[in-house]
């Protein structure tokens, strides 16, 4: 008669290392982690009840019922000898904290990019695309640690593929290639001056989820798929892209085509036809008597483009606010000899 063999299933494999990983959730918030239920044993005395004509094959399959197959154990080997080896998973946050265990010697972790990523996976954005979680053959993390923190501070999980087996030394080739920009993307889709139409989208996105101020600093990136499921919902962004093209070259430049766009966006909102007015007028300039808003914000304009301030976000944002202050004043009917605006002035409302 054979012995029945006991195994301890508390003891983990050697190859099994859950290495604590607060240096790298520094600044996220911690995630619950869920208990996994046992696999719940059916016994004889449980299974379905079923005619005597199907008792033979019953008695050849009662072994699933006293012996169930096992559920997958939650635990990760990040280890591969038998070459590389490339598997299709459904990366859960606890396994995500299991694969970070296995981190060492990674770059340095940028909280705006799991921002990003943790973003998409709680609106359902998430997209397998061919990127891979990469381990080397002793098991070391090589690649996709944002994915995976991303995956905790989101507390959802995401599929993508796992490939293990790689020799240390190709962590050295890794993301080694040019980043593929919305410019890129927009060229794929068959847009034209897809540049411009790239500036235009990420101003216009901005404004529309953060406010005018957001959108004048443009200094924020938001994901590439919020981009363009905004971009596939709002057709007016091409009209933008050529209105405010119009208007820089027409203006010998003074306001950027994304400028123009997410002031257009935001003033066209509270008065169509006056937008149109006014920036026609900051256009050309015509029949602007002494004391005009938009005269006054054209000089400071063309000053400032004559003294070549740079185009940081600072300026982006002080450029804005003149034109907001221009428009108020002008709406009111208030003349305006020269607009100033103060390091630490509070930014316009637009009215």
């Amino acid at each position: 008669m054979e012995t029945e063999q006991v195994v301890d299933s508390s003891v983990k494999p050697a190859c099994i290392k859950e290495v604590p990983v607060s240096h790298l959730l520094d600044g996220f918030e911690p995630v619950p982690m869920k208990t996994v239920p046992r696999p719940r044993v059916i016994r004889q005395a449980e299974a379905p009840s079923i005619s005597q004509a199907k008792k033979k094959t019953v008695e050849t399959n009662k072994s699933q019922y006293l012996n169930p197959t096992p559920a997958p154990a939650v635990t990760f080997n990040p280890q591969d000898t038998s070459g590389i080896t490339t598997q299709l998973m459904t990366i859960t946050p606890q396994m995500a904290r299991q694969m970070l265990g296995h981190n060492e010697n990674n770059r340095n972790v940028s909280k705006q990019r799991v921002n990003q990523l943790a973003t998409e996976m709680k609106r359902g954005a998430w997209r397998v695309n061919g990127d891979s979680i990469r381990f080397s053959v002793p098991g070391r993390l090589l690649d996709g640690q944002h994915r995976l923190l991303a995956c905790i501070q989101a507390n959802v999980p995401f599929q993508t593929f796992v490939v293990r087996g790689l020799p240390d030394k190709v962590q050295e080739t890794m993301d080694t290639g040019k980043p593929r920009t919305m410019g890129n993307i927009m060229q794929i889709r068959g847009e034209s001056d897809t540049v411009r139409v790239a500036s235009v989208l990420r101003a216009v996105y901005l404004t529309e989820q953060l406010g005018l101020e957001a959108g004048a600093s443009n200094n924020i990136t938001p994901s590439r798929i919020e981009q363009l499921e905004f971009f596939d919902q709002t057709p007016q962004i091409r009209d933008l892209t050529q209105a405010g093209v119009s208007f820089y070259r027409a203006s010998n430049k003074l306001l950027s085509p994304a400028m123009y766009a997410c002031l257009y966006w935001t003033l066209s909102k509270i008065s169509m036809d006056d937008a149109d007015e006014f920036f026609s007028k900051l256009e050309t300039g015509a029949d602007l008597e002494k004391g005009s808003p938009i005269l006054a914000l054209r000089n400071y304009l063309i000053s400032a483009l004559q003294s070549r301030a740079a185009a940081s976000a600072y300026q982006r944002r002080r450029t804005v606010a003149m034109v907001v202050k221009a428009w108020n004043k002008w709406r009111d009917g208030k003349p305006v000899q020269m607009f100033r605006f103060g390091d630490n002035e509070a930014f316009p409302e637009a009215h």
